[in-house]
């Protein structure tokens, strides 16, 4: 019943079939978020944006930054997740910072809306440009330094651009595949739990399951409309 549920969620989301107050255009009634104060209830608010679920958003940030963090472990190298970078002035926090003796790697993770063709890309130059100083700094320090992101949309696409960072570092193709079905199931999974949670058709919010050995996860933090 589960997956039915989310498989149902999916195919109706990506049809914009969804009956929320702002995606139903001339039909009579209010467009305002049930939830906030947000004058338009559309899906990319319901899932990435709307104050009330932000809980549920940060955890589904979390589940992908946790199955990233568990490909790239590797023996050699030092792992620090959402910290600033240690020995650098830089504030910045990014998802997975990986150092070994030559290299720095900063990622970040992105759960972007799926609503148009430049998407993934304006997501991913986004973070390329807010961690440019830190990288430069780390430059500075002998590093050679690469920054990257990975993106899974809301809906569950994969940026096939994920793919390229995580073979550079060392991931097979047999858990790169492995690795994009269940971010991508994990993904819809909990834009599913986040859209019945929106409309209260679960009582409270989803438990998030215990990992053990998971890295630091973010706190809740509305991102801006």
């Amino acid at each position: 019943q589960g997956n039915s549920q989310v498989w149902n969620f999916a195919h109706c989301a990506r049809l914009n079939l969804l009956p929320l107050n702002g995606s139903m255009p001339g039909c009579a009634g209010h467009t305002r978020c049930r939830r906030c104060p947000a004058s338009l209830e559309t899906l990319p608010h319901v899932l990435n944006h709307c104050p009330q679920n932000m809980q549920l958003i940060t955890a589904r940030h979390n589940a992908i930054l946790q199955r990233i963090w568990k490909a790239l472990q590797r023996p050699e190298r030092r792992f620090f997740t959402n910290q600033p970078v240690p020995n650098t002035t830089s504030l910045l926090r990014p998802d997975i910072v990986i150092l070994t003796k030559q290299s720095a790697t900063i990622i970040d993770i992105s759960i972007p809306f799926e609503n148009g063709p430049d998407a993934f890309s304006d997501s991913r130059q986004r973070k390329l440009d807010k961690y440019a100083p830190l990288a430069d700094e780390l430059q500075q320090q002998g590093y050679a330094v690469t920054v990257g992101a990975i993106l899974v949309g809301s809906l569950g696409a994969w940026d096939p651009e994920n793919d390229d960072l995580l073979s550079l570092l060392g991931v097979s193709s047999t858990y790169l595949r492995l690795c994009r079905e269940l971010c991508t199931a994990d993904a819809l999974r909990h834009s599913s739990n986040i859209y019945l949670h929106h409309l209260r058709k679960t009582p409270t919010a989803p438990p998030i399951a215990k990992v053990i050995n998971r890295p630091p996860t973010k706190r809740p933090q509305p991102p801006p409309e």
